[in-house]
């Protein structure tokens, strides 16, 4: 059995010859904001009393494991992960790409074997791929699917194959509150009214939009309702269309919700990225894609108004999503691609 340790949130599980123990993120983050690089190096530096002793508890209970992998942030200091684990296949999760590269992902890299990458468009001058290889030729790099929670059973697939003609409701979008994506949800709630829902974890109790006019913007007057997993996954099947938007217009792409939205059996309308790198992830017969809001108001407009052209984008979204797009499929390509550096195969 291939032991793997994985820094994140996650339960531990087998799949097929690999055996994967999590590590909670958020006990990490009591010790240290992990997202600076600089407060990494600071604990290390400083020989931080209770940082060495979380030191010496990894390695106590982690120095045989084959493959070490430090998913959106690395609790271990590049030069001590380089002397003590330098057997371990160790490679870096490049999730938060390219908001935090330059408070933290160049100066962790170069103790790691390889790096998957989730957002495949870096901005308009560079895929993620090309960036990497800009950086550092001889790193391997594997672009890694955001679909890590997509859990395709049976009844999932039942479930969702008889719904394309049931759903009742029209726009759904679900994120957290982050003010550079306000503006277009006003915009969106203007033209759609009470076609279109908006759900997250949004500060002061879910009015965090209506807050807004106190620092003179325009407010999202709405209260937003927090839902759990499970109620989240339910209302994925009951929604026509998920509007989706990235933090960067027009850089990243590749967030969970793209993945998510076709796998529940929505059509995807989604923002487009820097070199069409969407289209890696989705063509334009699987998925709805926008150059802007306007663009978006009225293609959801449209489609809530044809119902048959809907469903069948939403239905070869969904075949996609199934098929590549799985918690199964994108663990087991990892895996495998990190195993194959100890040979010095790269994919």
């Amino acid at each position: 059995m291939i032991k793997v340790v994985v820094i994140s949130d996650g339960d531990n599980f087998i799949i097929d010859n690999y055996k994967l123990e999590f590590v909670n993120m958020q006990e990490l983050l009591a010790l240290c904001n992990f997202y600076k690089a600089e407060s990494l190096d600071s604990l290390w530096q400083d020989k931080d009393r209770d940082y060495l002793v979380f030191l010496e508890l990894f390695y106590k209970k982690f120095n045989d494991f084959d493959i070490i992998i430090c998913d959106q942030i690395n609790p271990l200091h590049p030069e001590w992960l380089k002397l003590y684990f330098g057997k371990a296949i160790k490679i870096y999760g490049m999730i938060d790409d390219p908001v935090c590269t330059y408070h933290r992902t160049l100066s962790e890299i170069w103790a790691f074997d390889g790096v998957f990458y989730v957002s495949p468009g870096y901005n308009e001058y560079f895929t993620t791929e090309e960036f990497i290889k800009s950086y550092n030729p001889s790193l391997s790099s594997h672009f890694l699917p955001h679909a890590r929670y997509n859990s395709f059973t049976s009844e999932h697939d039942s479930l969702i194959s008889s719904s394309f003609d049931n759903r009742e409701k029209g726009v759904l979008y679900v994120g957290q509150y982050y003010d550079s994506k306000i503006d277009r949800l006003i915009e969106l709630n203007k033209s759609l009214g009470s076609e279109f829902d908006v759900f997250g974890h949004w500060p002061y109790k879910g009015y965090k939009g209506y807050l807004r006019a106190l620092q003179f913007k325009v407010p999202f007057l709405r209260k937003v309702n927090w839902l759990t997993e499970e109620e989240k996954f339910l209302k994925f099947t009951q929604y026509k269309i998920c509007f989706n938007m990235h933090w960067n217009k027009e850089r990243e792409t590749g967030n969970m919700r793209m993945y998510q939205a076709p796998f529940y059996g929505m059509m995807l309308l989604s923002d487009k990225a820097a070199k069409n790198q969407h289209e890696i992830i989705f063509d334009d017969t699987e998925a709805v894609f926008y150059e802007n809001i306007d663009e978006a108001i009225d293609m959801a407009k449209y489609y809530l108004g044809n119902d048959n052209a809907r469903i069948e984008i939403a239905k070869r979204g969904y075949y996609r999503a199934k098929s590549y797009y799985t918690k199964e499929t994108v663990w087991r390509n990892l895996l495998n691609w990190a195993f194959n550096l100890k040979n010095g195969i790269s994919q």
